[in-house]
């Protein structure tokens, strides 16, 4: 029982990655001067020169930072009982973030730009589990790209009561 949070559009969209996190093997961290847990520098059963053994990230302020990642289709996309949210869009791409105001204003940019080469983009942000038929009750909320604030993102991450499901941002 968790959120789903992906974006939909007609056009593939592009991957953005977390800027201030990076993902190292043991040797290398070492090398940056990061310190390493004991026990994991005593294992004999960990290669310490595997790479991406290890998240680092600059401040754990920045975990939250947006992420973007192109997808064939969401392994969430179905409901308990096989229903698919309410989307024909082709192109998905997970998105991972923790809803801020600055943040907020760097999707928003992402969007309208993505906007310059397709027609409609959904945000989708859902609990999924405890049972939840996605057939019923989904709801949407429309914006022209112009018009999509911060505000807008914040009513459908940052807040408890569950106003719309989508918010369908389009072009034209």
């Amino acid at each position: 029982m968790s959120y789903a949070t992906f974006l939909a559009s007609d056009a593939p969209i592009p991957h953005m990655e977390n800027p201030h996190q990076q993902f190292l093997s043991i040797n290398k961290a070492i090398d940056k001067g990061i310190a390493i847990p004991k026990p994991m520098l005593d294992s004999s059963t960990i290669d310490r020169d595997k790479p991406s053994v290890l998240l680092w990230i600059d401040n754990e302020d920045n975990l939250g930072e947006i992420t973007i990642t192109s997808t064939e289709r969401p392994y969430y996309f179905t409901d308990d009982y096989g229903n698919p949210p309410d989307t024909d869009l082709p192109c998905y791409a997970e998105l991972g973030w923790t809803y801020s105001n600055e943040w907020a204003s760097k999707l928003i940019g992402f969007i309208k730009n993505h906007l310059e080469n397709a027609t409609v983009v959904e945000i989708w942000h859902y609990w999924i589990g405890d049972g939840r038929d996605l057939s019923k009750g989904m709801k949407k909320h429309s914006v022209h790209m112009d018009k999509l604030t911060a505000e807008d993102l914040e009513n459908l991450f940052a807040n408890d009561s569950v106003e719309h499901d989508c918010i369908v941002v389009w072009r034209e």
